[in-house]
């Protein structure tokens, strides 16, 4: 089945962060009682909360400041209607096209879907995917249980914006004991400046199912500026097992300040892979809560910053129940006069015995005048575990760089196969090929014309 624009809401334009704003977004949608309540006790929130400043901890090291949003438009209509893949534009097909097959794909292009698609074979099989708007009037008895329960507006100034102002949005389900052998993609495309976008993803994964879902979110880079500000929530009940991929390929013109949520329930299996390349400036907090007994985690992922990019991402791994596993290893590369930050936090609750957690983050400067701050956290309150941490930053080893020269390449060609063989190991870790060979190409982008300095 496709359908294009489902439930878009019929607005052109709104300016200004205030009550009268979301409240036309949710009259405009014809929200049901229970999605104004979250929405109102959002804005509530939003108020109540001061902004953060460079005096807290966790925004020390990153200045969004020159964020302006007074100036920009909170709602943005999509422009393109279209019936399948085919009848995209380009630019943004050469984003969702990898090679790979697909079983579904949802499109958003600023604040509106404007492509659902779903194959026939998973429909059969239960698979709901549909607009947000859509689903919580056709599914509110899957949607409501977790839609703003998952990330909640105590979790910060901006997932209580967030929560007021998410428009477009995208919901998955996967019905219990049921495995989705293709694929779904979720794509947030921001083709215009001075916009500032809320976009939301809710995949429940039930009982016992399988999953692969890749969330993307690119643009081109324009002038002036544009703001993203996201929320995921991801369920996987007992058993389910998801693989969640995450692609952050914005324009240099966006600013990023999102929220991230994966809870996995009783024997759950999580394989999380992320990929940051794109962005002005990008804080994202990426957390992954452990609330069932027998849980297996592993997450992987990478940042590349060039120019005067700046990423600033948060992970948890949140051990809320006993016996359970969980791996992490970011990897981040530095270029030019750009900076990166990454805060790992290992927390294992009181009554979690047996937890066995790891995280590393291990990072390249490819430039005298790149810096990156990593600061590894473990909290821990329960004495039978086993939680370590690992992390090192430098720059190329000269000795593998030597290694790599004797086999007849010059200096800047051997760097530059170094860095992509460190990438690989996270890479390879991503469950499609196409997507793999995608990425893999992102970093030869950002390797091209870079020398090593002296």
């Amino acid at each position: 089945m496709s359908q294009s624009s489902v439930e878009q809401v019929p607005l052109t334009a709104l300016q200004g962060i205030t009550a009268d704003a979301w409240q036309e977004i949710s009259r405009a949608c014809e929200e049901p009682d229970w999605v104004r309540d979250l929405r109102q006790k959002a804005w509530e929130a939003y108020v109540e909360t001061p902004l953060p400043t460079l005096r807290d901890e966790d925004w020390r090291r990153t200045d969004y400041r020159e964020l302006q949003l007074e100036d920009l438009l909170l709602y943005m209509p999509a422009g393109i209607e279209a019936a399948c893949e085919a009848d995209l534009p380009e630019s943004l097909r050469s984003h969702s096209e990898t090679g790979d097959d697909w079983g579904g794909m949802v499109v958003q292009v600023n604040s509106e879907i404007a492509l659902t698609r779903l194959d026939e074979t998973l429909q059969a099989q239960g698979v709901i995917l549909a607009p947000l708007a859509q689903a919580v009037h056709t599914h509110p008895e899957l949607v409501q249980p977790h839609l703003g329960r998952i990330v909640t507006p105590d979790d910060g100034k901006f997932p209580a914006l967030h929560g007021a102002f998410f428009s477009g949005g995208i919901f998955c389900y996967v019905p219990p004991d049921t495995t989705v052998e293709l694929p779904i993609q979720a794509l947030v495309w921001m083709n215009a400046e001075n916009i500032a976008v809320f976009p939301h993803v809710l995949l429940v994964a039930d009982r016992g199912s399988q999953v692969t879902f890749v969330e993307r979110y690119a643009s081109p880079t324009l002038e002036a500026q544009s703001f993203s500000c996201p929320a995921t929530e991801v369920v996987a009940k007992d058993g389910a097992q998801v693989r969640h991929v995450t692609i952050q390929d914005w324009g240099r013109h966006v600013i990023e300040l999102g929220f991230q949520r994966l809870r996995v329930d009783n024997d759950g299996h999580l394989l999380t892979i992320l990929a940051a390349t794109g962005g002005k400036l990008v804080k994202n907090y990426v957390d992954n809560s452990f609330a069932g007994s027998g849980v297996e985690a592993f997450h992987r992922g990478f940042f590349f910053t060039d120019g005067t990019q700046h990423m600033d991402y948060k992970t948890m791994q949140d051990h809320l129940a006993p016996y359970s596993t969980s791996d992490l290893l970011i990897k981040g590369a530095l270029r030019d006069r750009s900076r990166a930050v990454f805060t790992g936090v290992i927390n294992v609750r009181k009554g979690s015995k047996r937890t066995d957690a790891y995280q590393e983050n291990r990072n390249l400067l490819l430039s005298k005048r790149a810096r990156s701050d990593s600061i590894p956290i473990l909290e821990i309150d329960n004495d039978d575990v086993r939680c370590t941490h690992g992390s090192a930053t430098g720059q190329v080893d000269q000795e593998e760089l030597f290694y790599v020269m004797a086999h007849g390449l010059n200096k800047n060609d051997a760097a530059r196969m170094l860095v992509e063989g460190f990438f690989s190991e996270v890479i390879q870790h991503t469950p499609l090929d196409g997507v793999q060979a995608q990425l893999a190409g992102k970093v030869q982008e950002k390797m091209a014309g870079w020398q090593v300095e002296d």
